[in-house]
């Protein structure tokens, strides 16, 4: 994944449609309606009836839980500053209330996702002022994700060691332990990483770490075994692909390269939406080289070349077109190759040199 596409899950709180209505003379029933359709996904519905009950009972003493459900709903939709509309008024109308502070949390959740983390920040530090128990939990989670995002990874950890070490229910929290657990192997405190990771036996975005930690431990057989787990649980899920190239490069650490050259060729051939495809083909084609299979190799560096012309990838397979053709004598055919990588790229002076 990217890693911040990882980090949004958690805040998306469900998904909801639903028909034509009418309100009922009954406030309690009109909320009942608009609750049920909320929860039985009905999202169209859910706002039409938590809006009748506003526009009808905007006095009752559930109005800020039907202002906050729509805010929900918005949400949802992935409409935060819609979202973050319905909340301010909970904030402006109710301050003071358990519905206002929790206002504030979901407010700050709608920041995180517009990428104003400060302003998020701000707004979770106010829940862990003055909050219950279970929305200031809520909000050192949020404030460590928001540093995590910003790359303030000292802070983000303070954060939420703190939170796993004041509230242990977030232990078995993947929000709060992957996290922690990347910071560690970033860190190269390796143990402590898989010690966290080793903490949510059936969240596979923990094994996947889990099971690098482990190739960076040296660990290749059980790192190997844990990315094949990974792939079998969810053959067609968000982790396979990158299960399965893991797997490819714990062999190819070894030099086990006829096993290695197979996983690439399975990330290659059966994940065909996946942004790893370029980057396995480029491993297929350097194994075929270490093999002295340069046929194979310059056929696979041109597939490269012509598939993926945007690919970060790309340089490596120019360059070593460059270099199969410097070994064959085709020195012209060396220097067109080896002058199309960009003065930025880290394979210039080497191919200057050449």
């Amino acid at each position: 994944m990217s890693f911040k596409t990882y980090l949004r899950s958690v805040l998306i709180v469900g998904a909801f449609t639903a028909p034509i209505f009418c309100v009922s003379e009954d406030p309690l029933q009109q909320f009942n309606l608009a609750s049920q359709a909320f929860e039985n996904g009905r999202l169209d519905s859910a706002e039409q009836e938590f809006q009748g009950f506003i526009d009808h009972f905007g006095g009752h003493k559930l109005a800020p839980q039907a202002l906050l459900a729509l805010g929900e709903i918005k949400f949802a939709l992935k409409k935060y500053p819609d979202a973050g509309e319905y909340y301010s008024r909970v904030i402006k109308k109710y301050g003071g209330t358990y519905a206002a502070m929790n206002a504030t949390l979901r407010f700050g959740h709608c920041e995180f996702n517009m990428k104003k983390y400060l302003n998020s920040i701000d707004h979770f530090q106010k829940v862990k002022q003055k909050g219950s128990k279970v929305l200031r939990s809520e909000a050192i989670l949020g404030e460590g994700l928001a540093y995590m995002t910003m790359k303030n990874h000292e802070k983000a950890e303070s954060i939420l060691t703190d939170l796993l070490q004041s509230y242990p229910k977030y232990k078995t929290n993947h929000m709060a332990v992957v996290p922690l657990g990347l910071i560690y192997m970033e860190r190269n405190r390796l143990q402590e990483a898989l010690e966290l990771f080793t903490m949510l036996p059936d969240d596979l975005g923990a094994q996947f770490f889990r099971g690098v930690t482990l190739r960076k431990l040296g660990q290749i057989i059980a790192a190997s075994q844990i990315f094949k787990d990974v792939v079998d649980l969810d053959p067609a899920g968000y982790w396979a692909d990158k299960a399965q190239l893991q797997m490819a490069e714990s062999f190819y650490q070894v030099d086990e390269l006829n096993l290695a050259y197979d996983a690439y060729r399975k990330v290659f051939d059966k994940f065909m939406m996946s942004p790893l495809r370029p980057y396995a083909l480029h491993r297929m084609a350097c194994i075929q080289f270490q093999l002295g299979r340069f046929q194979e190799a310059g056929l696979k560096w041109e597939q490269l070349v012509r598939t993926f012309t945007d690919d970060v990838n790309l340089p490596n397979g120019i360059y070593m077109l460059g270099e199969m053709a410097l070994r064959q004598g085709e020195l012209g055919k060396a220097i067109s190759f080896f002058s199309q990588i960009t003065e930025a790229h880290e394979l210039r002076m080497d191919a200057q040199f050449k």
